[in-house]
């Protein structure tokens, strides 16, 4: 029915703060009250935002006791007297909190007092069960500069629920205007903010001040989003390690405000994020910084960013004056690093039709970027990839199973029995890839690892397709695709396609429900963490994997060979394709697959690696000779197709384009 109850000796009334009444005003109507047990009436009720004053008028000294009554309820309720003069003239700031961090919490106050001169806070504890009411003035205690601090216990629910009307919607309004009243009305200026919120002047000016210089009495200021560099920062990140903003523009964070009691707005509601309304005016030197990553996860996961992050100057400069340079941890040795990677086992699985001539160049390549252990399924082949893929496994060197088919068709077949293969079972990370795909990565030496390692907190990095074209290759030869086609699809700025698909680098975990082409799948309810290249932690608002322009091209990229020559090409018609398999590859896949227009010879670092992994394989007799059919069968077949009047019109198609 209320939250408190308190005495007003100025206007000498009893005051109740109530939640909104809707349906329970009748009840006030219908109660008797009494005070000290004299009878006395409601003599008006305030009807606020989300929240109602009820006022009684009494004559007489300072009551003790509320008597209630009513047929349905009835109780005795003390009195409490207003904190008043202990905020006269404050520097004061108002909180709602509840489970935020004893560090957040001390880094807040320290701001303020240290920025803009507070010296007194009216703290408003929402039952937080991680420490006490003791607990929470201790820590208050030891923050130099705050003389008056008041914790109250809030024991009310406060948040978003399942019910349309419920008390949660009113609590953070009426304990506002109960604080005004009961502590704040003659305090010198109050800032209303939460404890991951922090008001910044250009000028150096504390908002306290220029609220009480204000003509209004009150400054509101825009409001902005901050960062941790994600990478760098501990699990538990403080004020002090934000000093990012993102690149896309200013994600809004709604304003706050400042508000002199006794000025201008004396007597009007303090609403959560205005006084007036959501039109009021905002003071240009001050800027609130919205401290994205203190979370305790109440309302919404902020644990992730929202896109590409830079560095902000006057963010970054405000928390070491106040706070110091931020921890770095200290950067790993060599030793621990190659025992850290010879712990981590990294897997690809793979789906695959009549590729024997490819299969060599392809393990080659990423056993030397670092892949540890492969997983290939195949089906209905008709040249030698099923007997080349077991001379292999016989080796060592990959594990080959029969794909049974299913109406999903091959790829999404093969992923479906990979869930629960023994292979995954040991590997710690994985990356589902065709074999026209090649991880390509920038960073350190170029291996599977460095992406990795940098990102320690990622359970997915999505790497981008970069498209390669046939780069005027015609006929097939047995040589190694990375040092054939240099012809790659361009940059935005000069015409390159945005929405592009990635291939994800992920850790296999009961939080994943199923492999999916270019992406895990998350299981119901379950979340992952997805990092870009380039360590931008990505989110809801993101296509995770098909981003429309970010490709992170300078971290890593997959680069797809897509057509590959044009004769071999012809090949890749007649099997169909691994995903969409029901589609056949006519002229508008060349032409949709075949992007070109800017030279990239970036893969060639690892030529010398995979040609020393590659030469190694070609040691074994017997995969030697299966590599050799394997190449005298894909140019049979080429021959072959070229008879045919369907495959040899495209042909010449594409030979008329290409000129």
């Amino acid at each position: 029915l209320f939250y408190d109850c308190f005495w007003d000796a100025a206007a000498a009334q009893i005051v109740l703060v109530c939640p909104r009444m809707l349906n329970l005003e009748i009840l006030f109507a219908e109660a008797d009250f009494y005070a000290d047990g004299q009878r006395i009436v409601v003599a008006e009720i305030e009807r606020l935002s989300r929240c109602a004053i009820a006022k009684f008028d009494l004559i007489g000294d300072a009551p003790r006791v509320l008597t209630v009554s009513h047929d349905l309820f009835g109780g005795n309720v003390p009195i409490g007297g207003d904190f008043l003069e202990a905020y006269r003239q404050t520097n004061a700031m108002f909180v709602l909190s509840k489970n935020n961090k004893l560090s957040w919490i001390q880094d807040w106050l320290s701001y303020n007092v240290q920025e803009h001169g507070a010296n007194a806070v009216v703290f408003a504890d929402n039952v937080s069960t991680k420490y006490g009411r003791a607990q929470l003035l201790d820590a208050i205690g030891e923050v130099e500069g705050i003389e008056t601090a008041t914790v109250v216990r809030a024991r009310y629910p406060f948040g978003p629920t399942d019910e349309k009307y419920d008390n949660a919607l009113y609590l953070q309004r009426s304990l506002t205007e109960l604080f005004r009243r009961r502590f704040l009305a003659h305090a010198r200026a109050v800032i209303v903010t939460d404890i991951d919120e922090l008001f910044y002047s250009r000028s150096g000016r504390s908002i306290f001040d220029a609220t009480v210089e204000s003509e209004e009495g009150y400054v509101r200021a825009d409001a902005r989003w901050v960062y941790t560099n994600y990478q760098t920062v501990s699990d538990a990140p403080r004020h002090r390690d934000h000093g990012y903003v993102t690149t896309r523009g200013r994600p809004k964070s709604n304003r706050k405000y400042a508000v002199a009691p006794e000025g201008a707005q004396q007597g009007k509601q303090w609403l959560t994020h205005f006084i007036n309304g959501r039109r009021d005016p905002v003071d240009p030197d001050f800027e609130l910084w919205h401290f994205r990553h203190l979370n305790t996860g109440w309302k919404l996961d902020r644990t992730r960013s929202d896109g590409e992050l830079e560095e902000y100057e006057p963010l970054k400069t405000a928390m070491a004056k106040v706070f110091g340079a931020p921890e770095v941890p200290p950067e790993p040795t060599e030793e621990e690093i190659r025992a850290r990677r010879a712990n981590r086992r990294k897997l690809i699985i793979t789906a695959m039709k009549n590729e024997s001539s490819f299969i060599l160049e392809w393990v080659a390549y990423h056993r030397a970027i670092g892949f540890d252990d492969f997983l290939v399924y195949t089906n209905d082949c008709t040249d030698n990839t099923v007997e080349l893929l077991q001379a292999l496994q016989r080796k060592g060197v990959l594990v080959h199973e029969e794909n049974e088919v299913l109406k999903r068709g091959p790829q999404k077949s093969a992923l479906l029995h990979a869930r629960t293969h023994p292979s995954v079972e040991k590997a710690n990370w994985i990356l589902v890839s065709d074999i026209d795909e090649f991880l390509n990565i920038h960073v350190g030496k170029g291996h599977v690892d460095d992406l990795i390692d940098l990102h320690p907190k990622a359970d997915a990095i999505p790497v981008t397709w970069k498209l390669f074209g046939c780069d005027g290759v015609v006929e097939f030869e047995d040589a190694p695709v990375i040092s054939s086609f240099f012809d790659g699809e361009p940059p935005l700025k000069e015409g390159g396609l945005k929405k592009r698909f990635v291939k994800t680098l992920f850790r296999p975990s009961e939080n994943i429900e199923r492999f999916g082409t270019h992406g895990p799948i998350p299981a119901s309810g379950a979340e992952i963490t997805w990092v870009a290249p380039d360590g931008r932690v990505l989110g809801d608002d993101d296509n995770l994997t098909r981003p429309k322009k970010e490709f992170a091209y300078d971290i890593a990229q997959i680069n797809h060979y897509a057509v590959g020559s044009v004769d071999a090409f012809l090949v890749k018609r007649d099997r169909g394709r691994v995903n969409h398999y029901r589609q056949t590859m006519e002229l508008d896949y060349w032409n949709k697959m075949n992007r070109s227009g800017a030279e990239d010879r970036s893969i060639l670092r690892h030529k010398d690696g995979m040609m020393e992994e590659l030469n190694a394989l070609l040691e074994d007799p017997e995969i030697r000779k299966l590599h050799e059919e394997g190449v005298a069968w894909r140019k049979s077949r080429i021959a072959e197709l070229k008879e045919m009047p369907a495959f040899a019109e495209m042909r010449q198609t594409i030979l008329d384009d290409l000129g």
